[in-house]
């Protein structure tokens, strides 16, 4: 079973959560 559009996504999602990732990270740094 493969899931091309998988592949499609990934690229684009991962700067995306990498993003959210840093910001997180950020705002637990503040706290």
């Amino acid at each position: 079973m493969k899931k091309p559009d998988y592949h499609i996504i990934d690229p684009l999602i991962e700067p995306l959560v990498k993003a959210f990732i840093t910001e997180f990270g950020s705002h637990s740094s503040m706290k």
